[in-house]
């Protein structure tokens, strides 16, 4: 006889292979490439060869690598071009998937400390994500879950240039869309509620043109009581030696 598991459970159990094996990279591998001089491209190109593990997986989606400035760009293309410095911080997004489902998740590094300023976004982007995540319910509104971050936010809030997250499947990017912005090519104001077994992300963002980005990004699937987060590398900016 043989077994047939639900379409949700293979999903869930799939993603979360595939996340635990990003997360180790991420623990393990991602450091010992952020030295000072290499590159974006470098840092993402071997990277995708560890994700990859000779065809165990597949690349969910292209790898950003972000470099200080860089990382204002929400959907940055890692550049050749762009060597790392000491006192730069480093914006990583990327995943894995395993039998054909995707995992997402976006770490913070620094080369050095990093500025005051830098630090002090940080740290105000890491509560408020953590904040949001606790709320990541069934029957929660996208569009309240939204409208927390940016109250919190408050006069930064106008940093905050994409939606909080999206659900995760077989693409990277599936409903529902976790906003309450009109998105312009992408889908209107959603609708959306969140339902028992949904797979999506939390990632708030702070842009600042010129200067640096931030993003905090974890996959998680909701639950009654509270949300089972699958990416379990820390969120806490990680401070590397030069």
């Amino acid at each position: 006889m043989v077994l047939v598991l639900p379409k949700r459970k293979m999903k869930q159990d799939s993603i979360r292979i595939a996340q635990a094996h990003v997360d180790g990279l991420l623990e393990r591998l991602v450091p010992s490439l952020l030295r000072q001089g290499v590159s974006e491209k470098e840092v993402a190109d071997k990277l995708e060869t560890a994700i990859r593990n000779k065809g165990k997986y597949d690349l969910a989606f292209p790898i950003i690598v972000a470099f200080g400035e860089g990382a204002a760009e929400p959907h940055h293309e890692p550049r050749e071009d762009r060597f790392l410095q000491q006192g730069d911080t480093i914006l990583l997004d990327c995943g894995a998937k395993y039998e054909g489902w995707c995992s997402d998740v976006t770490r913070m590094f620094s080369l050095g400390e990093p500025s005051s300023d830098f630090r002090e976004k940080y740290e105000k982007v890491l509560r408020i994500h953590e904040a949001a995540l606790k709320q990541f319910l069934p029957e929660k509104s996208a569009v309240e879950l939204d409208q927390f971050v940016r109250k919190e936010l408050g006069s930064d809030e106008k940093f905050f240039i994409h939606g909080l997250g999206h659900g995760v499947g077989k693409e990277v990017h599936e409903e529902p869309r976790i906003t309450s912005r009109v998105q312009t090519s992408e889908t209107s104001n959603s609708n959306s509620v969140l339902k028992e077994g949904m797979v999506v992300t939390c990632e708030p963002g702070l842009y600042y043109p010129d200067k640096f980005g931030i993003r905090i990004e974890d996959i998680l699937i909701v639950r009654d009581g509270e949300p089972e987060v699958l990416s379990q590398t820390s969120r806490k900016l990680r401070v590397l030696k030069s």
